[in-house]
């Protein structure tokens, strides 16, 4: 890093030196614009010289004195900078004096190029150095403190009063004054974490679960005796409102059957599988018993070892 800015130095200090050989000027760039805003004000002050190169100024109702003896003016701006106020140049004008005279001579071109003329010696790589004596320099031991770190970094005097944002809505920055809002009940003064309230459900939820209105348009079966049903399913014998959009669905959709995942047959599942109690069916030995019991309406029961499969009619 330090051999990043030392190079950096060295290539603006050749920059400034250049453009400041190039300037034919008596002033440095950045005086010449301070002096120019300065001027523009001084139009609107009223000068009246006095002896010992003394000159009252008048801007409105406020007043100033001037001394271009001893370069300075009541105001102060002159003596902090080195460049005349606009009180001083409004004195210089009414005496016919040049401005340029009197800025301090730091601002000069002449002072400029002795500052840029030595310039950042260049440097060879560290491959030349020589070697130091002695034993080798390293980072202290970073030494692990007791308690638990601490992640936020510590604020400034000023940082710690309450402030507030620039478009003056009065609103302080940072969470200082703010007021909580639970995100599940909408009340204040708690997190959602440490919400005891229910959640909140908005009214229209409401009315609509305690209504059962489901969307409009006409049944299955068209209108009813009275008039129009409302609802998925349509219109009752009676018209009126019909049952919720859910339970309809729920009671228009067929049921599909269960298939126990144990013996791969319908009507139940493993946990309430026949072979659970004992009860077995017939497999490649008795699949023709099977197919005849199917074919009869008969439905296999519990086979025992000695008198083979049995059915029992339905």
């Amino acid at each position: 890093m330090l051999e990043g800015i030392r190079g950096y130095m060295m290539v603006r200090m050749r920059k400034m030196h250049r453009k400041y050989e190039r300037l034919r000027n008596l002033i440095c760039p950045q005086a010449r614009s301070i002096i120019a805003e300065e001027d523009v004000k001084a139009r609107k002050c009223l000068a009246r010289a006095s002896t010992n190169d003394r000159v009252e100024v008048r801007i409105g109702a406020a007043g100033f004195v001037v001394d271009l003896g001893s370069r300075d003016c009541t105001c102060g701006a002159w003596q902090l900078s080195g460049i005349p106020c606009c009180h001083a140049q409004s004195a210089m004008g009414l005496m016919r004096l040049n401005v340029e005279d009197y800025v301090h001579e730091c601002y000069l071109v002449t002072t400029a190029r002795k500052v840029y003329a030595h310039g950042m010696p260049c440097m060879s790589g560290p491959q030349t150095w020589p070697s130091a004596e002695g034993y080798p320099v390293y980072p202290p031991i970073q030494k692990a403190m007791p308690g638990r770190p601490k992640k936020k970094r510590r604020k400034e005097a000023a940082e710690l009063e309450v402030r507030v944002h620039k478009n003056g809505s009065g609103q302080p920055i940072g969470r200082e004054g703010m007021v909580m809002h639970c995100s599940k009940c909408r009340g204040t003064g708690h997190n959602a974490r440490k919400c005891p309230n229910p959640p909140f459900v908005p009214s229209e939820l409401v009315m609509e679960n305690v209504q059962g209105r489901g969307t409009r348009g006409r049944g299955t079966r068209g209108r009813g005796t009275r008039g129009r049903g409302r609802g998925q399913q349509g219109g009752s014998n009676e018209g009126g409102r019909g049952q919720p959009m859910e339970s309809q669905n729920e009671a228009s959709k067929p049921k599909r059957a269960i298939h126990c995942g144990k013996c791969k047959q319908p009507g139940h599942n493993a946990r309430k599988c026949p072979l659970n109690m004992g009860i077995q069916f017939p497999r490649a030995e008795n699949a023709g018993i099977r197919s005849s019991a199917e074919a009869v309406g008969t439905q296999p029961t519990e086979i025992d070892a000695t008198q083979g499969p049995t059915t029992q009619p339905q």
